[in-house]
């Protein structure tokens, strides 16, 4: 496949113009030369960026979009997003994600990192649309004594999305949070990443409460637990990290962790704001997410791209802060890096996962800044290629019936609330 004549191309070396990339089997080749032997597509009015990857989602999740506003968060989750869940099952969860992953296609995601239940139903739709996906069965042992099944939950998980599925989808360990987790679940949870060699995935200091209630239970602060419970490394995957210290910060770049800022469900949920600008010039790898769209209210990593320059220039009362190219390696570079995944950015020998971003569109001209344009103005994602083959050309899915995929989730949101 060759994408001809790119009007601008993204890559770690600076913006490129007018430029081919050719694509073989899942991998780009080549970025500037010719090859017209497959199937070419006409990029000389688009824009080439790297597919944007989301890294704190809960994908089923869109079944709830709406369903509770306005709400402090202990009764957001008591009152409406927990009882829901219990009407959960597999093919509700499989509907939700299929409908998430239309949203994140159309808008420039390529992979995401989901927590949630059901995780072999959400594989199963990830691999139908075609997106690429990192998947963890939420883990929650506190007050019911389900450790070991919880653990074993995790375990077939992991079996089953690394013997059935393609080399898109890759599992992940996923324990909730200090706040829901024991010390023996974490530990094990733990020991399954090693074991495996796969990414440990957690919300981490996304509350007052929780870092409160691990201070009154166990006198330290989440970071500090989680160090001294050996849970901290470069395969740890912290969402939120709101609430954090200095000294936090500190430990997290010493463990060489990873931080997943969501600023648009921190913001709803009036969580706080996550010190991702100190975070970042102490080197750490901050990440971006939406989390999910009960709490968003959308997946759109263009939009959270924008929001998170505009809270911390005005967090900061200065509007240097967070340049727009540091928020483009969010979702990018800083993310593949996360995942140890050949994903994020746009290079010889990495995996095909780009998007075609339309310049024709009206917000997107007059071409001052490219870069500036496609955060702050909004983008029109036209075609998304993911793993070397096309999954939305102009507009049009090509894997699956758009149509069916809402007929069918509508049907599910509704018998939730019904």
């Amino acid at each position: 496949m060759l994408i001809k004549d790119a009007r601008f191309v993204l890559t770690p070396n600076g913006l490129l113009e007018n430029k081919d990339i050719l694509i073989k089997g899942n991998k780009i080749k080549s970025i500037g030369k010719t090859d017209k032997s497959g199937r070419v597509i006409d990029a000389s009015n688009l824009a080439v960026m790297p597919g944007l990857i989301n890294m704190h989602t809960h994908a089923s999740m869109n079944l709830f979009r709406g369903i509770s506003d306005d709400k402090k968060l202990q009764k957001w989750l008591q009152e409406d997003i927990w009882p829901l869940e219990e009407k959960l099952d597999g093919d509700k969860c499989y509907s939700g994600a299929m409908h998430a992953f239309l949203e994140m296609i159309r808008t420039g995601t390529t992979c995401f990192n989901d927590m949630y239940f059901y995780m072999d139903k959400v594989a199963e739709a990830a691999e139908e649309i075609g997106i690429r996906g990192n998947l963890g069965y939420g883990m929650i042992d506190l007050g019911d004594n389900s450790t070991d099944k919880q653990l074993k939950k995790t375990q077939r998980t992991i079996k089953r999305l690394k013997g059935d599925f393609s080399d898109r989808i890759s599992p992940t360990v996923a324990p909730h949070s200090c706040e829901t987790c024991s010390d023996e679940l974490l530990r094990k949870a733990k020991s399954i990443s090693d074991k495996n060699g796969i990414p440990l995935h957690m919300h981490l200091g996304e509350t007052h409460k929780e870092v409160e209630k691990l201070l009154k239970e166990k006198g330290k602060r989440p970071v500090e637990h989680l160090k001294e419970l050996g849970i901290l490394d470069s395969g740890f995957i912290g969402a939120h990290g709101v609430h954090l210290t200095d000294e936090d910060i500190k430990i997290l770049g010493k463990s060489n962790a990873n931080i997943v800022h969501n600023p648009c469900s921190n913001m709803k949920l009036a969580s706080g704001i996550s010190p991702v600008p100190k975070m970042m010039k102490k080197k750490l790898n901050v990440c971006l997410g939406t989390d999910g769209a009960a709490s968003n209210n959308n997946l759109d990593m263009f939009e959270e791209m924008k929001l998170t320059g505009l809270l911390h220039k005005l967090n900061s009362s200065d509007p240097t802060t967070m340049p727009v190219e540091n928020i483009l390696k969010l979702p990018g570079t800083n993310a593949g890096n996360a995942l140890d995944q050949r994903i994020g950015k746009i290079e010889e020998n990495n995996l095909a996962d780009i998007v075609l971003v339309d310049l024709s569109d009206i917000n997107m001209n007059p071409l001052h800044n490219l870069k500036s344009n496609l955060i702050y103005s909004g983008a029109k994602v036209v075609t998304s290629i993911i793993d070397g083959e096309i999954v939305m050309k102009e507009g049009k899915f090509t894997k699956i019936d758009e149509a069916d995929v809402k007929r069918k989730f509508t049907e599910a949101a509704e018998e939730i609330v019904s």
